[in-house]
C-alpha cells in the first residue's frame, strides 16, 4: 500500500472526523472513534492533531471555508445581480442548511457556537464579509453610501441565520433566500 503524504492522511482524518462527528455529535464522539473510521491507529492520529478540539476545528474551518468558496464563486458569474446574489445565498447558506439538516447532528458542528469554534466562525465571517464588501462595491451604482453598502452586506449575511428561526423545509429556505436576493438585487440596480 502506497504511503499518504501527510496532507492526504490529514484530508483522510478529517473527512473521517465528519462522518464521526455528524453520527455522535461532538460531545459523544472520541479521538478513537475518529482514529477507527480514518483507517489510522490512535497515535498515529495524534502525529497530524493534538486533540479532538484541533480535530474539529481543523474540520470546521474546511467545511466554511468550502462554503464560502462556493459563495464567492457564484458572485463571480456571469449573470444578473439577482442571479449572482441568489447562487451566492444558495451555495453559502442554502447548501450548507441541506447538508447540515440531512444529517443527525450537522447543525450543531455548523453553528459553531462552542468556545473552541466561535474563533473559526468569527475569521470565516470577516472573510465573508471583505468579500461580499468587495462584491457589492462592483456592483453598486457609483456614489453609493457606505452606509447603505453595510446595510446591504448585513442583510445579506444576516437575515438568512434568520430565515431558520422558525425550521422551515429546506425548500421554504431556499425560497427565503431567493426573495432576499430579488430585494436587494432590485435595490442595488434602481
Amino acid at each position: 500500500m502506497a504511503e499518504h503524504t501527510e496532507s492526504e492522511r490529514r484530508q483522510q482524518i478529517l473527512a473521517a472526523a465528519l462522518d464521526v462527528f455528524t453520527s455522535y455529535g461532538f460531545a459523544r464522539a472520541s479521538v478513537t472513534d475518529i482514529a477507527e473510521a480514518a483507517h489510522i491507529s490512535r497515535p498515529g492520529l495524534y502525529l497530524h492533531f493534538e486533540n479532538k478540539e484541533a480535530i474539529y476545528r481543523a474540520m470546521l474551518e474546511t467545511i466554511l471555508t468550502d462554503a464560502r468558496t462556493a459563495a464567492a464563486n457564484a458572485l463571480a458569474e456571469d449573470g444578473t445581480v439577482e442571479s449572482q446574489l441568489d447562487g451566492y445565498l444558495q451555495r453559502g447558506f442554502g447548501d450548507p442548511a441541506v447538508w447540515a439538516l440531512s444529517t443527525r447532528h450537522g447543525a450543531d458542528l455548523i453553528e459553531a457556537k462552542a468556545g473552541h469554534a466561535k474563533p473559526i466562525a468569527a475569521d470565516n465571517a470577516k472573510k465573508v464579509r471583505r468579500g461580499l464588501n468587495k462584491y457589492l462595491q462592483s456592483v453598486s451604482p457609483e456614489g453609493t453610501s457606505r452606509s447603505t453598502l453595510k446595510s446591504w452586506s448585513d442583510l445579506l449575511i444576516l437575515s438568512p441565520i434568520g430565515f431558520r428561526y422558525d425550521d422551515p423545509t429546506i425548500a421554504v429556505y431556499r425560497k427565503r433566500l431567493n426573495g432576499l436576493a430579488q430585494t436587494v438585487a432590485k435595490d442595488i440596480t434602481t
